[in-house]
C-alpha cells in the first residue's frame, strides 16, 4: 500500500489511514517507525533494538533513542535524506521563536526543518519582515506561512504539513476536492506549550499581502 502514497491518491490514504501513534514518551516502535516511512515512500529495515536503516533512492542509519525506541524527527530526517534531499536543523541559540497562540515552535520548527523546509534565517536576508530588516535566527517567510495557515500553493509547505501530520502536531482533514488547498488543518495538543483550545489555520491568521508576495520569490538564506 505504501507506494500509493506516491500517487495522487496520497489525500485520499492519508484520510483513510490516520498517522502511526507515539508512545508515553513521544516516540515510536519498530512497527510505528516502519508505517511512518512508508508514508514518506521509505522502506526501514530494522536491524537491532539499536539500530535500523531508512532506504528509498539512498541508504541512512539512525540510532535508537532508547533500546526499540526512536526519535520520530530523527526518522523523518532520515527519510529526507534517503530521498536525496537536504534536512536540517534548528540551532536554538539563535532562533528567536514567538510561539504564536501558544504554539510550541521550536518543536514544529525541529520537525518541518528535519523534512527539508528550513524555519529560521541563518543569516541576514535581503527583504523586510514588518518594515525590518530580516536578521538571523527570525522565521524565514515559508515558515512564517506555515505557521499561519497561508502558502499551500507552495510545495515545500504542503510538504512540512504532511510531516506534521505524520507525527500528531496538526490533524489534516481534506477539503471537497480532497486537496490541500481547502483542507482544515487543526494544530493538536501536542503542538502547544500547554494545553489548550485547538486553532485551526486559516484566512483569520493570514500573512500580510506583501509577505505572500514575497513568498513567491523566497529564498532559503
Amino acid at each position: 500500500m505504501w507506494e500509493k502514497y506516491a500517487t495522487s491518491s496520497c489525500d485520499r490514504l492519508r484520510a483513510e489511514n490516520p498517522p502511526p501513534t507515539l508512545d508515553a514518551d513521544g516516540l515510536f516502535t519498530p512497527a510505528s517507525v516502519i508505517e511512518f516511512a512508508g508514508r514518506r515512500q521509505c522502506t526501514v529495515m530494522v536491524q537491532s533494538d539499536l539500530v535500523l536503516t531508512v532506504t528509498a533512492k539512498a541508504a541512512t542509519s539512525v540510532v535508537a533513542f532508547a533500546p526499540g525506541r526512536w526519535d520520530p524527527v530523527s526518522i523523518l530526517a532520515a527519510c529526507t535524506r534517503a530521498q536525496e534531499r537536504e534536512a536540517f536543523e534548528v540551532d536554538e541559540s539563535t532562533a528567536e521563536p514567538e510561539n504564536l497562540n501558544g504554539l510550541y515552535e521550536i518543536r514544529i520548527a525541529r520537525v518541518v526543518a528535519a523534512d527539508g523546509l528550513r524555519p529560521y534565517l541563518i543569516r541576514t536576508g535581503k527583504y523586510e519582515i514588518d518594515d525590518e530588516l530580516a536578521q538571523r535566527g527570525m522565521q524565514t517567510l515559508a515558515f512564517l506561512s506555515l505557521l499561519s495557515g497561508q502558502g499551500r500553493e507552495y510545495y515545500v509547505v504542503r510538504r512540512a504539513l504532511r510531516a506534521l501530520e505524520d507525527v500528531g502536531l496538526v490533524v489534516i482533514k481534506p477539503g471537497q476536492q480532497g486537496g490541500m488547498s481547502s483542507a482544515e488543518i487543526t494544530w493538536t495538543d501536542s503542538a502547544y506549550i500547554s494545553r489548550r483550545a485547538p486553532v485551526v489555520l486559516d484566512e483569520h491568521n493570514a500573512l500580510t499581502d506583501e509577505e505572500d508576495r514575497a513568498i513567491a520569490d523566497l529564498i532559503y538564506l
